[in-house]
């Protein structure tokens, strides 16, 4: 049957065509039939086989509904072009290879029940709604679906049948309720993106692979209640847009050099530790978030060996021409920001407990980058160094306690190896008069009458007053407010 044989079946049938075969591909311009415009309101293809592949285009009247209805396409594609004034487009109970719609301005299009073997296309389909959704029967199989329709108003995806990819160039509002392995949205004109879990997908992971690479975008991203192996955002940024995680699992996170200023993680829970730089997190809000017990990143350089005397070993190799183990500083600076703004955050939502395990983090990575760059005077690396070696930046009570009875102890052994007091005195006494001195108000001996004596108890007291100071530091750590 060739094209002008269609059009008389369909004028002849009132637009509906019932169990033909078509054994040759179809290719029909229907700018040529417009005068068949006023008997014509839906064009229906009930039970029909195409053996060959199908264009069918340049449709400019109108038509209530445009439809295939258990239809099997055994030719490589399928090409909807040029199709408006169409109310209603309808594939149901079809099986095709390979099915494209472009060029079109149609009110809605549904996809129900079909097997799409290899790729679904809308480009630059214009219209209020497309919907690709399953019965009971649940059918609906689609391999890839690639959407670059910035005029389109909403597409909605709901199968519980897991589709390989999806690619969503441009649109203005996607639902997504289905299993996926692979979503790529490049979008920058969307509205609002909608991510849910179907309920009647068994499967542990809903989305393997999830890639955000939208340059700027000002619409909104929500996601509920999913499970995602892999998460990658990369140059990603909005000053006005959204992005919400709202109960979800992530088991591989990659976050780079992304800046959003509303992002909101609500009961997120990251299963490997998540790999986040050169990002800025100024706006997250974070609740009920979980992390690893050590609130580390990946790839962290809280794990990176620094030798002792780096920075001047380094100068004096380079110096004499030698090349030495390079550190590249910088990464450990971006992610000590990053350590920053997780702590912020916390602090902005009141969770005194995170923040302080992020601060741990942000601290350890600074005396890291003073030993390796310097760039303070020695007064101030010489704090930051006891800071960390006596209570690891007041996060430690034990090493305080520990540090306080080893070097009253070394100062204690002076007064004893230099005879400062009678040497007559018993084991028993010399115990008790250990403890005395641990008290920084003790009274001063009568046995210490040199200018040397009265140096080691300066030195007893101011020793014994800094390491209590941390050890009161280190247990008020979760009584602040």
């Amino acid at each position: 049957m060739n094209s002008s044989d269609l059009i008389e079946v369909l004028i002849q049938t009132e637009g509906k065509a019932n169990e033909i075969t078509f054994n040759d591909s179809l290719f029909l311009n229907l700018s040529s039939y417009q005068h068949y415009s006023k008997e014509l309101d839906v064009i229906q293809f009930e039970n029909c086989t195409f053996n060959g592949n199908i264009i069918l285009s340049n449709l400019n009247f109108d038509l209530i509904l445009f439809s295939f209805e258990n239809c099997t396409f055994n030719g490589e594609n399928v090409t909807l072009s040029n199709l408006h004034k169409i109310y209603d487009v309808k594939f149901s109970n079809c099986e095709l290879i390979n099915l494209t719609i472009s060029s079109s301005e149609i009110e809605n299009c549904e996809i129900t029940n079909c097997s799409i073997n290899n790729e679904f296309n809308l480009i630059g389909f214009k219209g209020d709604f497309c919907e690709i959704k399953r019965n009971e029967n649940n059918r609906t199989k689609i391999n890839s679906i690639k959407c670059n329709s910035p005029e389109l108003e909403q597409l909605d995806i709901d199968t519980s049948i897991r589709i390989n990819k999806i690619r969503i160039d441009e649109i203005k509002q996607l639902n997504l309720i289905c299993p996926v392995d692979n979503l790529s949205i490049s979008s920058s004109k969307f509205e609002r993106i909608t991510i849910e879990k179907n309920d009647d997908d068994k499967s542990d992971i809903a989305i393997e692979n999830f890639n955000l690479r939208s340059p700027v975008f000002d619409g909104q991203i929500e996601i509920y209640d999913v499970k995602i192996k892999s998460l990658d955002f990369r140059n990603v940024h909005s000053s006005k847009g959204s992005i919400r995680l709202n109960e979800v699992k992530l088991d591989e996170t990659t976050i780079i050099d992304t800046t959003i200023n509303a992002f909101y993680w609500n009961q997120i829970e990251f299963q490997n530790p998540p790999y986040l730089i050169r990002s800025d997190f100024s706006g997250l809000k974070m609740t009920n978030v979980k992390w690893d017990r050590k609130k580390k990143l990946k790839l962290s350089y809280l794990d990176k060996k620094v030798k002792p005397f780096y920075g001047l070993l380094e100068k004096f190799y380079t110096k004499i021409g030698y090349g030495y183990d390079q550190i590249d500083i910088s990464e450990i600076q971006y992610q000590r920001d990053t350590y920053r703004q997780l702590k912020a955050a916390s602090i902005a939502n009141h969770n005194q407990i995170e923040a302080l395990d992020f601060y741990r983090n942000e601290m350890r990575l600074y005396w890291k980058e003073v030993r390796i760059n310097g760039g303070i005077s020695w007064q101030n690396r010489m704090l930051v160094f006891l800071n960390r070696w006596s209570s690891d930046f007041g996060q430690n009570w034990i090493l305080p306690i520990m540090w306080l009875f080893v070097f009253h102890a070394l100062w204690f052994s002076c007064l004893l190896s230099f005879g400062f007091w009678s040497n007559s005195k018993t084991g028993g006494e010399e115990f008790a008069e250990y403890f005395k001195l641990l008290n920084p108000t003790h009274d001063l001996p009568c046995y210490m009458s040199t200018g040397f004596d009265y140096l080691t108890d300066i030195i007893m007291r101011v020793s014994i007053a800094y390491f209590v100071y941390h050890i009161i530091r280190a247990t008020r750590k979760f009584g602040k407010v």
